[in-house]
């Protein structure tokens, strides 16, 4: 039989509304087509939407590094300021002094103890004065280093920019086209459960299904729909439809579940209720995908 619990004999595939229906096939084939073409596209999009975080994560640790080079550039820039300040000033007072000495050494009544003293203080400012410009040469070299490497920041940086904005176009395109593929195959489902609709409402008079489980049937292969229908008519011809089922289901009301077979070692399950001699199928699907709603039974 095609359910664990003890069932009639199973119907032969002839009885089946959608035996031998090139239709069928043929959705399937094209549902399939559009499927694999949507999952690769999802595939893409995945990586895009990946790829635009790694290009997030190095603009902004290029910026990070750009703004640590600019705030010590800054720093450098206020020292050597500073030191401009100091080596000017030192200037001036070498050059006073020099003129100092000159007149020291002019004057005859000048003591030899007064020439040295002078001397020895013009000796002094030299000695800082050169100091200092040597520091201001020292900081012009890291400015010159420190604009180098805020160059080479900036470059990157923008290059790391246009690459993310190119990144986040492509991953915009990818995503359109998902959505467009998208709807192809939701077009293409809802047209294949509109027919299985109108075929299954000969066969299946006193049933009445959920789109959610039109569409899962209409979205199987034909062997699998067609253990779907071999369910259904054991259920058309059950006097009490519930007498064979695995009980209702907590928390639902009314509604019945029941496991069928879709193919080998492919275990399904289907939920309904029973309300005035009508069967609303509530939903038809893999067993596998409810491991939550299987541990309420």
């Amino acid at each position: 039989g095609v359910r664990a619990s003890k069932q009639p004999i199973a119907a032969a595939d002839t009885m089946l509304p959608s035996y031998g229906s090139i239709n069928a096939q043929a959705h399937f084939k094209e549902l399939r087509s559009l499927q694999a073409i949507l999952d690769n596209l999802n595939s893409e999009l995945e990586r895009a939407r990946k790829t635009i975080q790694s290009e997030e994560k190095i603009r902004l640790q290029t910026q990070q590094k750009l703004n640590v080079s600019l705030s010590k550039l800054g720093e450098a820039e206020k020292e050597r300021t500073s030191l401009e300040k100091i080596t000017h000033n030192l200037r001036n007072k070498l050059n006073a002094l020099e003129a100092e000495y000159k007149q020291v050494v002019k004057r005859t009544d000048a003591t030899k103890e007064e020439v040295e003293d002078v001397k020895s203080r013009v000796e002094q400012f030299k000695a800082e004065l050169q100091n200092s410009e040597r520091e201001i040469s020292e900081y012009d070299k890291l400015l010159e280093e420190a604009d180098r490497e805020n160059k080479l920041l900036k470059d990157k940086y923008e290059q790391a920019n246009q690459e993310l904005e190119e990144q986040r176009t492509r991953t915009a395109q990818l995503a359109s086209d998902v959505e467009k593929q998208n709807d192809k195959y939701v077009a293409k489902l809802e047209k294949t459960s509109r027919e299985l609709k109108d075929t299954w409402a000969v066969r299946f008079s006193r049933f009445e299904f959920s789109s959610k489980a039109l569409r899962f049937a209409a979205s199987l292969p034909l062997d699998e729909r067609l253990e779907v229908e071999r369910y259904l008519v054991e259920l058309d011809s059950a006097e009490n439809p519930c007498a064979h089922t695995r009980g209702k289901m907590r928390g639902q009301g009314g509604v019945q579940h029941d496991f069928l077979r879709l193919g080998p070692n492919k275990p399904g399950r289907i939920q309904f209720n029973v309300k005035n001699g009508v069967i609303h199928v509530v939903e038809i699907y893999p067993r596998k995908d409810q491991d939550k709603t299987d541990r309420q039974y």
